[in-house]
């Protein structure tokens, strides 16, 4: 190697490794503060004492919940609105511009305004109060542009070849959406949803709006649960002494909401066997 090659590799290399150490600087320190206290019963037990003591079973469980709300609203209307976007809405038209921007408005809007969005209508105006039901579907509303966006680029990558080749076979267009269209676009789409997931669960700015801050046992629509990063904002406030606990509950956060896999990369039809796929839509 010459000498003037080394310094350009030695600065590509020391900015990874810092890059490096700076996403692996949280997930170390909270092993260390963590562990400590991690055990069966933290995970499997009720906060207790105003979080001082017990576990986190019911932030987990409502965790869940919200997460589970916020996508069964939110990815049919995605879906739909990808569909309507890239098979029966011209490209160029008015409409397709206007649901565009739209989506392009409602990425940009901070998870907040989605909070104060959710506790005015949902929780007051609607009657829904401080549920499940009315966190969940703050949180639809507010990952529902990064799932339309994302499915619609599954959509629109797979081009005009296979739907006119449909066509060429007689083929209807709902039976080329969902033998050909669909299975192709199936690893984005899954992409689409799991972003969506990871930011439900762990964006919860939108959540603390909510009020989403007192684990009960009660599972119904009226449920006062605990999102994961209201639970760690109200310990952090208020509860200075029960650092470790929050340090482990962190790592959970961190785990489930922004550590998660994107496993999108399902099997795809092979080119060759496009024409199968085709023939067997075919009526």
């Amino acid at each position: 190697m010459r000498p003037w090659q080394i310094l350009p590799r030695a600065a590509l290399w020391l900015v990874v490794a810092a890059v490096a150490a700076a996403m692996l600087m949280p997930v170390i320190d909270i092993v260390i503060h963590g562990l400590p206290v991690l055990s069966w019963e933290f995970i499997t037990e009720n906060p207790r004492d105003a979080g001082r003591s017990g576990g986190i079973a019911s932030v987990l469980v409502s965790t869940a919940l919200i997460t589970g709300v916020s996508l069964a609203a939110a990815v049919p209307v995605a879906f739909g609105t990808a569909v309507l976007l890239s098979e029966y809405v011209p490209a160029d038209g008015l409409l397709a511009s206007l649901i565009r921007g739209s989506l392009d408005v409602l990425a940009g809007v901070p998870s907040v305004v989605f909070g104060l969005f959710g506790l005015t209508l949902l929780c007051r105006q609607l009657g829904l109060g401080y549920s499940i039901v009315a966190g969940g579907l703050t949180l639809a509303c507010m990952i529902l542009p990064t799932l339309t966006r994302t499915m619609y680029s599954a959509f629109d990558a797979l081009g005009t070849q296979y739907r006119f080749a449909g066509s060429a076979l007689g083929v209807s267009r709902m039976a080329i959406l969902l033998y050909v269209s669909l299975p192709l676009a199936l690893p984005a789409v899954t992409a689409g949803i799991v972003l969506g997931l990871t930011r439900a669960g762990g964006d919860g700015r939108a959540a603390l709006h909510q009020r989403l801050l007192r684990p009960d046992a009660d599972l119904g629509l009226q449920f006062r649960t605990q999102h994961f990063p209201a639970h760690l904002r109200a310990g952090d406030e208020r509860l200075r002494r029960r650092r470790r606990r929050l340090w482990l509950g962190a790592g959970a956060d961190h785990a489930a909401g922004r550590g998660q896999p994107v496993h999108a990369r399902l099997v795809e039809p092979h080119p060759e066997k496009i024409h199968l796929i085709l023939k067997r839509a075919q009526p």
